[in-house]
């Protein structure tokens, strides 16, 4: 039996942590239904997402993910 994960969620826009999504407690399908608005920067253009498990002593990764705006025109 896998024991369910209390995930959470780590953004960073380049190399700056940005945001942090509270946990999803006991879910081994978590999900999160929010927004977040960023300030685009021509320098900073890749936003990470790290997926992490909460434990009682430090946490786990479970995924990760990059998108890459740079190729986005402002105007």
């Amino acid at each position: 039996v896998l024991a369910q994960n209390d995930a959470f969620v780590e953004l960073w826009l380049s190399n700056k942590h940005y945001k942090q999504k509270t946990s999803v407690i006991q879910s081994k399908n978590p999900h999160w239904n929010q927004v977040f608005t960023f300030n685009y920067e021509p320098n900073e253009h890749k936003v990470h997402f790290h997926v992490l498990d909460k434990d009682l002593v430090g946490t786990d990764g479970i995924g990760y993910a990059e998108i890459d705006f740079g190729h986005l025109y402002v105007g």
